[in-house]
């Protein structure tokens, strides 16, 4: 079984998986960066646990634009996206008047983003 909790190793950039799933999940060439190594050793944790199947559902919240969610919304049955995705927000890399463009300007796959407006939201 695959060590998934551990710090970023450059060695990992030379395992096939590991670089398999930048090529075809991630769809990006694989370079030394540190955001890429969450992002594939996620996706290897996630497959190897067995939640990337056509059964499961999963949430993610301050979504932004994010390259593993793109690479994980095709192996499940549903991926709920969530962000300030709004022509006010603070974060700027969330800003836009046309969220469903916004998500799928980001995406190098074609994807129902079902956008959902002015939902309540109550903080816990």
């Amino acid at each position: 079984m695959r060590v998934t909790q551990k710090v970023c190793d450059a060695a990992d950039w030379f395992d096939p998986d590991m670089l398999d799933v930048i090529a075809n999940d991630l769809r990006e060439p694989a370079v030394f960066h540190r955001k890429q190594w969450e992002f594939a050793i996620i996706f290897l944790a996630l497959r190897q646990q067995g939640f990337l199947a056509p059964d499961k559902v999963g949430l993610s919240m301050g979504s932004g634009r994010e390259r593993l969610l793109y690479a994980i919304a095709p192996h499940v049955k549903r991926l709920v996206a969530t962000d300030l995705y709004e022509p006010e927000a603070t974060w700027t890399t969330v800003r836009t008047e046309d969220p469903d463009q916004f998500i799928n300007s980001n995406s190098r796959r074609s994807l129902n983003s079902g956008i959902q407006r002015d939902i309540p939201f109550t903080f816990a």
